[in-house]
């Protein structure tokens, strides 16, 4: 990005361009696979701040709408990554500066490239994001050929995301049609729940963040987590209802009150054992508790149990 950007910047700012991306060359020589050092915080945001302080140097010919396009065509790929991960993580309702195991490199590594094969597509797309930037540069601003230029980095770009979406869902689904029956096998499932009267509590456990985890590891480690994680549910809520909600999530429905810290505690002590994806900022990922009336509402509304009316007696039967 240090070299393409120095192509539209002034002299004085080229040099620092230049200076910038061999410094990064020299830091290559020890993080390349397997690497010896890595960079940190303070010298990722130190790159990516002057990245940005540079793009907003660009100089071309023809000044307007090349002047902001170029920049954002050449820093496409962390963009991209960037409003993907923000978008992630409000949907999961976690922490935008939270860190997690599903940016592009993750998924290049989950699909089955090694460490050099991820660095490769990431370098391919860089490069080419640069040489559409100086396609756009050499055409006028009514050309076709912004648009040509426009049309096949944006184009390109989606395609690379959409396969590893792609991909890594199929692998997933693959995953989850071997996990899924694993666990089933080894808990008692209740297929058509009668809910307890009021108060009784809930917690769900939604297991596709540790199903994708998983996923790039084998099927060795698949059947040494669920037959650990089954045989906890079994000890822990002996009393309850196990129902299967979909491929990936089973909901335990218990009369009384579930001891919250407990669960969290063994829970994260499993995951823990299997150095799975968790939330450091208190619950772990794919983890939801009901334990108060509102929160009954709520998971009732969220799982589509619905009151019925049977002998003068309430129940509750999944729709």
């Amino acid at each position: 990005a240090f070299a393409f950007l120095s192509a539209f910047l002034p002299p004085e700012l080229q040099v620092f361009s230049w200076t910038l991306c061999a410094g990064c060359l020299g830091h290559l020589l020890f993080n390349f696979p397997p690497a010896s050092i890595f960079l940190g915080d303070s010298g990722s945001l130190f790159i990516g701040f002057c990245l940005s302080a540079l793009g907003s140097r660009v100089e071309v010919n023809e000044m307007g709408w090349s002047s902001v396009l170029i920049p954002l065509l050449i820093l496409a790929h962390p963009e991209i990554d960037a409003i993907l991960a923000i978008l992630r993580r409000v949907r999961a309702r976690t922490p935008i500066s939270q860190g997690d195991k599903d940016h592009i490199h993750h998924k290049l590594r989950k699909i089955g490239l090694g460490p050099r094969g991820s660095l490769a597509v990431a370098w391919f797309a860089s490069i080419f994001c640069g040489l559409g930037a100086i396609l756009l540069s050499l055409a006028s601003a009514q050309s076709a050929t912004v648009a040509l230029a426009l049309g096949l980095v944006i184009l390109s770009m989606a395609l690379l995301i959409s396969s590893l979406y792609f991909i890594e869902h199929r692998l997933a689904t693959q995953l989850s049609q071997i996990g899924a029956p694993l666990l089933h096998r080894q808990l008692k499932l209740t297929r058509h729940p009668v809910l307890p009267p009021y108060p009784y509590q809930a917690v769900v456990f939604d297991m596709l963040p540790y199903y994708k985890d998983l996923q790039e590891r084998g099927i060795g480690d698949l059947y040494v987590f669920t037959d650990e994680f089954s045989s906890w549910v079994r000890s822990s809520f002996s009393n309850a209802q196990i129902v299967p909600a979909g491929s990936y999530s089973i909901i335990i429905i218990q009369p009384g009150r579930i001891n919250r810290e407990q669960v969290l505690t063994s829970f994260k002590a499993i995951i823990s054992n299997h150095s799975l994806l968790k939330n450091d900022f208190g619950i772990p990922w794919g983890l939801h508790f009901y334990t108060d009336s509102t929160d009954v509402r709520a998971f009732e509304g969220k799982f589509g149990l619905h009151l019925l009316k049977k002998d003068g007696v309430e129940s509750q039967q999944a729709a």
